[in-house]
């Protein structure tokens, strides 16, 4: 294991594993089709695939936009966070 030297006036250290360290991206896929299935709407994975690092807020934009619906971005965007968070 790599020792990483950390000097005495650094207040704080930011690990962002996510996509580096795992590959959460099938979780994130996964959970934005369950959140769109709440809603009757869906969403193919192969148009999700070219967001990858979007905010989930725009994400959506581009899905209403898209496919011609009216979902509430907030309310989409909150029913895939938990989900993400469930798995």
């Amino acid at each position: 294991m790599e020792v990483i030297t950390v000097y005495s006036e650094v207040q704080c250290l930011i690990f962002d594993c996510d996509g580096t360290l795992a590959d959460t991206m099938p979780l994130h896929l996964d959970a934005w089709g369950e959140a769109f299935a709440t809603m009757g709407k869906t969403c193919p994975r192969d148009f999700l695939d070219q967001f990858k690092g979007v905010p989930a807020e725009k994400i959506v934009e581009h899905v209403n936009e898209a496919f011609g619906y009216g979902l509430d971005v907030r309310e989409i965007t909150k029913e895939k966070q938990r989900r993400v968070r469930k798995s």
